[in-house]
């Protein structure tokens, strides 16, 4: 993988790591503009890629990989599942207020499990979750 640049490379390396992402369909400017309204954010440091910054309390990176429509949103001090707009369903509340696709992802070596669930203008339209303890997943967990 080391050979293929970043904009190239798809899926993913391996599963051996605890990880929370959400990716939005549309443009970074939109998100960014939705993302901040919700969140009420204070600083917003733009084009950071590359610059050192200072992380301050709980932090998010807002990203689009070039020729991806696609838009990104990390937390920077990872804490598991923290990504909240002051609602339980903060990705269904971003998808509703994009007025388009989202995708909550997760995944746990720890925990031996891997989901996520897609949105469409804050419909749930399509979830899996797979949990290594079968009295976990259901079939409810497929849809």
């Amino acid at each position: 993988m080391k050979d293929i640049s970043l904009e190239q490379r798809r899926g993913l390396e391996h599963i051996d790591l605890n990880d929370y992402s959400v990716f939005c369909h549309a443009s970074i400017d939109r998100v960014i503009q939705v993302f901040s309204q919700a969140r009420r954010v204070i600083n917003w440091e733009h084009n950071a890629y590359g610059r050192d910054i200072e992380i301050l309390g709980q932090s998010f990176a807002v990203f689009q990989f070039r020729g991806h429509s696609w838009t990104g949103i990390r937390e920077l001090n990872f804490l598991p599942f923290t990504l909240t707009f002051g609602d339980k369903d903060e990705v269904k509340l971003l998808s509703s207020l994009l007025r388009n696709k989202t995708i909550e992802y997760q995944v746990s070596d720890t925990g031996n499990n891997i989901g996520y669930k897609l949105y469409d203008s804050g419909e749930l339209i399509e979830r899996l979750y797979f949990s290594g303890d079968s009295e976990e997943t259901t079939d409810e967990d497929i849809q």
